[in-house]
């Protein structure tokens, strides 16, 4: 095998590896399927902002559904 190859295949068990994971966490697998567990991430945003030659990143405001994600999975909320 080709150091490619190794590479993708890591890359897909990484991916499956953490998609399993956050099933566990999640708990309720038919309520948080992989298409909902992405549109709720995606919602998560950040931008960099620059103030008297200083750049600072903030987050915009985190949905709902976006904070019981992160919380059920056991993770904090980012810091605005």
């Amino acid at each position: 095998m080709t150091g490619h190859t190794l590479s993708e295949m890591f890359i897909c068990f990484l991916a499956l590896y953490l998609e399993r994971y956050l099933m566990v966490k999640l708990g309720e697998p038919e309520d948080w399927g992989h298409s909902r567990v992405v549109r709720a991430l995606k919602k998560l945003k950040r931008a960099e902002v620059e103030v008297g030659g200083r750049r600072y990143r903030v987050r915009t405001e985190i949905p709902d559904e976006t904070v019981e994600l992160l919380r059920r999975a056991g993770y904090g909320i980012p810091p605005g």
